[in-house]
């Protein structure tokens, strides 16, 4: 088997990125909600920076393009992710993180305890949430007192609180209340706004200047994508349970859990890739200046515009689960059993398998998938199995059966991702590759911000696992909506060859000129004819 030594270097790269910091990205919320920001304000978060990193990516692509500066604009993004990831880490709480809550109680309580006259529990993160519960015992005896130890505490999956003193009858309201002006007081909440910025800027340009770098480097080998990705898989995989044991490992006997062994591998591997980068060969077309008007027009081609949109969905529904299906496994988790310890294993196992299990075989058979159905229709079995994912989300009450679940991300983002990066390099005029990749992951982006605000809304509202339920409604109500759009854009147009590259055009409105068509036919039509 003869190894095409050209490709070695980006596929050291998407092992050496995806291996180093993919562990503690994934782990990003669960970080970020133990300096203390409750879950709303963690889903305002996700809310604004991809909409940063939106605007940034975008800039960043059309000046790699503009200005042939791939690499500078590569190695920036790794410098900004590992000092993000980095300064997250060594961030301190903010004040009141742990503890430290004004509790308002009313005459009512919901609790599991019967005449017991001690209880401890733990309040473990500020927010503006409140959390309801409710007594179903029966009322005691007019002259019955129940006495609560004044050091109490609250949280989720453990016994309510009450105040040291307090006469209670059925039902008392105990609520924690800690508004978005409260964090906004504290440095240490800049600190982590702007840290985590820098982070998502650093990925968000990372992930779109690697894929346009790699499409470069293919040439017209652009099926071959999925294979040189699939080592970023490998990478995630392998070092997501090496990762999630050492931090379990490291955090036994300790109150809080210590990222350190993640932040190692995160600095070693990252060091590596940025020197990897630094003497990587990119192709540089001379010939080939990117028109802007270029771009635009095949951005209005109907096949396209439904591609965007369906991208966006999916960035919503991607986003709802990387932002907090963390957060929903380590409530159900602690619901299923308080004293649960391995919760840095199950993650550790969870990315093993969303890898190894789910996305690499489908990385590895993209490029025959896509040879078989257009990336329009691959797009559309990525929009069904996520909406099957989410919804199974929603029956789990067990942690480890979240587990098989996983399986699904491959065709849910393996085959999803494969296809939006091939599309973007498929239509993507001379000169525009990084360009048309920043547009793709831009679209993709405001899916993420959406994902951000409705996840956290929804999370508040509704609760984690039905969260989860309602994006998967919703996204199999959308695969209804797209299939039929799709049938009628394959239906009603025609695909032409633009100067340089592959537009799709449509047989009622056609922009290209005879001059501009280029002779040569295309291997795979963008869209297809329904006979």
């Amino acid at each position: 088997m003869k190894i095409n030594r050209d490709l070695l270097p980006i596929k050291a790269h998407y092992f050496l990125r995806y291996a180093g910091c993919a562990h503690l990205i994934y782990l990003l919320p669960l970080i970020v909600r133990e300096k203390g920001v409750s879950p709303q304000v963690v889903g305002l978060l996700w809310t604004i920076m991809p909409g940063i990193s939106l605007i940034t990516g975008t800039i960043a692509g059309s000046l790699a393009d503009r200005l042939k500066a791939h690499r500078a604009v590569f190695l920036c993004s790794l410098i900004g992710l590992i000092v993000g990831c980095t300064s997250l880490v060594f961030i301190p709480k903010m004040p009141g993180a742990e503890g430290d809550h004004d509790i308002g109680t009313t005459d009512q309580l919901n609790s599991s305890l019967t005449h017991s006259n001690n209880a401890s529990l733990l309040i473990t993160s500020a927010g503006n949430y409140t959390h309801t519960y409710t007594h179903t015992t029966p009322p005691p005896p007019p002259s019955h007192h129940v006495m609560v130890d004044p050091d109490m505490v609250i949280a989720e999956g453990q016994p309510p609180v009450l105040i040291a003193g307090e006469e209670l009858i059925p039902s008392t309201e105990v609520e924690t209340d800690n508004p978005l002006s409260e964090f906004i007081k504290y440095p240490q909440f800049w600190l982590v706004f702007f840290a985590l910025m820098l982070e998502q800027m650093g990925i968000t340009i990372c992930v779109m200047i690697s894929d346009a770098v790699c499409f470069l480097i293919l040439g017209s080998e652009r099926h071959k994508y999925g294979q040189q990705r699939l080592w970023g898989t490998i990478g995630m995989g392998v070092m997501g349970v090496i990762s999630g044991a050492a931090i379990d490992f490291a955090s036994l006997g300790q109150k809080e859990r210590n990222y350190l062994p993640a932040l190692v591998i995160l600095l070693v591997l990252m060091t590596i890739d940025v020197v990897l980068v630094s003497l990587m060969k990119i192709p540089s077309k001379l010939e080939s200046k990117m028109k802007f008007g270029d771009v635009g027009n095949t951005l209005l081609h109907p096949q396209v515009i439904l591609f965007l949109v369906s991208v966006f969905v999916m960035g919503t529904n991607l986003g709802v689960i990387w932002v907090f299906r963390m957060l929903m496994m380590e409530d159900v988790a602690m619901s299923w059993n308080p004293q649960f310890t391995a919760m840095k294993l199950l993650l550790g196992l969870t990315l093993f398998i969303e890898n190894f299990g789910g996305e690499l075989p489908f990385f590895f058979l993209s490029g025959k998938i896509l040879r078989r159905f257009d990336h329009t229709t691959v797009l559309g079995f990525a929009l069904v199995a996520s909406s099957v994912r989410c919804c199974l989300y929603y029956t789990v009450s067990n942690p480890w059966f979240f587990l098989p679940i996983e399986l699904l991300n491959g065709i849910s983002y393996g085959l999803f991702h494969t296809a939006m990066a091939s599309y973007a390099s498929r239509i993507a005029p001379p000169g525009s590759q990084a360009t048309l990749q920043s547009i793709v992951r831009a679209v993709f982006s405001a899916g993420l911000s959406t994902a951000g605000f409705v996840g956290g809304w929804l999370y508040k509202m509704l609760g984690g696992s039905q969260t989860f339920l309602a994006i998967g409604v919703f996204v199999a109500g959308y695969s209804v909506i797209f299939a039929v759009f799709h049938f009628l854009v394959n239906k009603f147009c025609t695909n032409n060859n633009v100067k340089g590259y592959e537009e799709p055009s449509c047989t009622c409105s056609s922009s290209a000129t005879e001059s501009e068509r280029q002779p040569e036919p295309v291997k795979e039509p963008l869209v297809k004819e329904v006979v």
